[in-house]
């Protein structure tokens, strides 16, 4: 009686290798900038330890969602590829160009904007497999050691998720006019409301849900009684 509930205790807190990379990439990017650095050390080891295509897997799910993030809070690809160049090393921003471009790679060429697409060509970005391992092409490419790879993933990870919010200046891809307020196609209700001193203004009509009233009339003088 004893080992069967032995072994039912250990088989309900078995984790499968996909709980165990998630769990290790969670703690190697916990804290976004504030983290021991034997934790980050601890994270890359054991991550090297489990199946490579488990981990890149999870590190290209990872990299395309956060991509994406960023392209919806504002950036574009010039800015984001300068913004690799000059707070991560050579290697990092290497990865994100080959992120960029898988990130490309898997959307329509009719969602970029043209401004958008001409970004992207001035980039050049690398040739890389539409829903292919691009995280170990490029890691061949480079010719760096598992563990190099590794915190080349999380330091891009760590720095898209500290990426903060920029203006929308041009739709990212699949994004409506609409997201630009002013531009052309933009709803009335996304426009800059009016000023309270201009004549569209909501001090110039009524509250919502008030009543219009109507003005009193004024009283009328009695007309002179001709003698």
């Amino acid at each position: 009686m004893g080992k069967k509930r032995r072994a039912r205790h250990t088989n309900e807190h078995r984790f499968s290798t996909e709980d165990l990379v998630r769990g290790f990439f969670d703690v190697a990017l916990a804290g976004a900038g504030h983290y021991r650095r034997a934790d980050l050390d601890d994270a890359v080891s054991r991550l090297g330890l489990l199946e490579p295509s488990l981990v890149n897997r999870e590190a290209q799910g990872r990299a395309l969602a956060a991509i994406g993030r960023a392209w919806n809070g504002g950036w574009q690809p010039t800015e984001l590829a300068r913004q690799f160049r000059r707070t991560t090393d050579s290697l990092t921003a290497g990865l994100a160009l080959d992120a960029i471009a898988a990130d490309n790679a898997q959307r329509a060429a009719s969602t970029f904007h043209p401004r958008w697409a001409a970004q992207l060509t001035d980039l050049d970005l690398p040739a890389v497999r539409v829903t292919g391992p691009w995280l170990g092409d490029w890691a061949r490419r480079e010719e760096v050691s598992r563990p190099e790879q590794i915190r080349a993933v999380i330091s891009l990870l760590r720095s898209l998720a500290g990426l903060g919010p920029l203006p929308i200046l041009i739709p990212p891809p699949g994004a409506a006019p609409g997201r630009i307020p002013g531009a052309a196609g933009t709803p009335t209700s996304m426009r800059r409301p009016a000023t309270p001193s201009s004549p569209g203004s909501a001090r110039s009509s009524p509250r919502p849900n008030q009543p219009a009233t109507r003005p009193k009339p004024r009283p009328s003088r009695p007309r002179p009684i001709n003698s």
